[in-house]
């Protein structure tokens, strides 16, 4: 250690050259950045020894390491499934062989979260902004029912069935709702995390359903040869590849059908809006003709009032 920092110093003096230094986090930013020796002069630098630092770290341990890690997890189909369900705890097992492996940790997962969570406060505060200016014109609550639903539908980019680790972001998000940032928030951020959630495992059924019936087409495509013999299918063959692709359509139609359903009911929201925002200006130029109309009523009267009593007043010719 003190030979290490002799060199830093020395090299911070002499040497004043930028180098590049990578970040360990995925999904960041930057892979990097270049640093020098002046950008440390006013911060401490402290020096630490890495437990078991100072044992060789060679190919063949490496390889040793890695061996005796798939040995213990089942394999290296195990050790992807255990690291797809926790991969904290797998991530510290890891770890704790030595092996070479890259575990997404959850900072990893906590990242990609708090964009999403970020964006989704700067689009909630928009939409409670509209509705506080819709409620002065209107005098009306606003309908919040689908608020959330709609918040979570312009994140960009959105919730998609092909990401990976769905299950850790959703226990993230469900983890998020009993910490002290959620449980003071207010329920239109708390409706917005639960949408979140139910997205996530929504896209993850239809990304594995649509993951199955890939494969199945596959498997068939693959079959096709043996069942067809030398020129066609069997009618069996044909009738399953009908039905799939009949399936297929079917499931596209209705995620394309609940989209439109979902765009029409936000149509009709904004005129329903637009529309009392135009009766309420309506009532009140009436209203105002009204007052207008009854003032002048009043002082027509007042007017009538004052010439009967300066009638009254004037004195009675004689006789």
């Amino acid at each position: 250690m003190r030979c290490d920092k002799v060199i830093y110093n020395l090299f911070r003096k002499y040497i004043n050259a930028p180098k590049f230094f990578s970040t360990n986090a995925k999904n960041g930013i930057t892979a990097g950045k270049y640093l020098s020796g002046s950008d440390f002069d006013d911060v401490d630098i402290e020096f630490e020894v890495v437990a078991d630092s100072e044992r060789p770290n060679t190919p063949v341990m490496k390889a040793m390491a890695m061996n005796t890690l798939l040995q213990q997890s089942g394999g290296l189909a195990g050790l992807i499934q255990a690291a797809q369900m926790d991969p904290k705890i797998t991530g510290d097992v890891v770890k704790t062989f030595g092996a070479p492996v890259n575990i997404p940790s959850e900072s990893d997962i906590a990242r990609v979260c708090r964009k999403r969570i970020e964006q989704a406060k700067d689009i909630l505060q928009k939409e409670l902004a509209v509705q506080g200016i819709m409620v002065q014109v209107t005098g009306q609550a606003p309908d919040n029912s689908n608020l959330a639903a709609q918040v979570v539908s312009q994140l960009m980019p959105p919730i998609s069935s092909k990401e990976p680790f769905y299950m850790q972001k959703v226990s993230w998000l469900s983890e998020l709702l009993d910490a002290d940032e959620m449980q003071y928030a207010p329920m239109e951020l708390r409706y917005v995390i639960e949408e979140m959630i139910d997205v996530h495992l929504q896209e993850a059924t239809l990304g594995k359903a649509q993951v199955e019936q890939d494969q199945n087409i596959a498997s068939v495509i693959a079959n096709a040869p043996m069942l067809m013999g030398q020129e066609i299918m069997s009618r069996n063959n044909q009738a399953l590849i009908q039905q799939q692709q009949q399936q297929q359509m079917e499931q596209q139609q209705a995620q394309d059908a609940m989209k439109a359903g979902v765009q029409l009911q936000l149509e009709n929201q904004k005129a329903g809006i637009a529309q009392k925002a135009t009766d309420a200006q309506n009532q009140h130029q009436l209203a105002l003709e009204k007052q207008k109309h009854s003032n002048a009523l009043q002082l027509a009267a007042v007017d009538h009032l004052a010439n009967i009593e300066q009638a009254k007043a004037q004195p009675k010719a004689a006789a």
